[in-house]
This record gives C-alpha cells, sequence and structure tokens, in this order.
C-alpha cells in the first residue's frame, strides 16, 4: 500500500496524560513530541449555516505504528489536531497492517 510504503507526510505526536480533577480533566505532556511518518488524507468536511460559514474538516491520518492514544496532540503542516475516538489498528496481514487516527484541528495553522 502505498501510503503505508512511502508516506508523504511528518506528524509530531505529543503523548499526553490526563488526570481527573474537581475543574475537569487536566491534561499533561509525558515526555518529548515524537515524529511519525504518516500519509494524511481529508476525510469529510461539514458546514453549519445556523451561525454562518463554520466549516470542520475531519483528516485521517494512517500509518504503521502509532505512539499515542486518545489524549494525545498531533502538529502536522503548522497546526494543533486531537484524535476523535481511539486510533484504529487494522492487523489483518503483516503487508497491510496500519493504524488509523480521525482527527479534528484545534488550533488554527496552515492545515
Amino acid at each position: 500500500m502505498k501510503y503505508l510504503d512511502r508516506p508523504q507526510h511528518v506528524a509530531a505526536v505529543q503523548p499526553r496524560t490526563a488526570t481527573p480533577s474537581d475543574y475537569g480533566t487536566l491534561y499533561a505532556d509525558d515526555g518529548t513530541p515524537l515524529s511519525v511518518p504518516c500519509t494524511i488524507r481529508a476525510l469529510s468536511a461539514e458546514e453549519s449555516e445556523a451561525l454562518g460559514v463554520t466549516a470542520t474538516t475531519v483528516y485521517r491520518l494512517i500509518c504503521r505504528s502509532w505512539p499515542g492514544d486518545i489524549n494525545s496532540l498531533i502538529t502536522w503542516n503548522g497546526a494543533l489536531y486531537e484524535p476523535i475516538g481511539d486510533p484504529l489498528r487494522f492487523d489483518g496481514s503483516a503487508r497491510t497492517a496500519h493504524f488509523e487516527v480521525r482527527l479534528k484541528r484545534t488550533q488554527q495553522g496552515r492545515g
């Protein structure tokens, strides 16, 4: 698979730990960001006319190995993203084994 054997992007994954508190969940960085070779593609766009033209684009990150979890932050193309749900692991065969992470932007950038 081209997406797996020749990834087109590199994302920085910041693992974080979540700690419950009286004011909600607090997140703390857990180590240094890790570089992950991957391919990132836009998955969908939703527009809400009730609030004007607001677009939310969901991205799909595809990679061979994934060091993060649902609490991780991802930096790619100058923007900050967070996972939507748990990272998905596909392990049908050694050739096609990969992770898929759906992302939403949390901070503006070029992405």
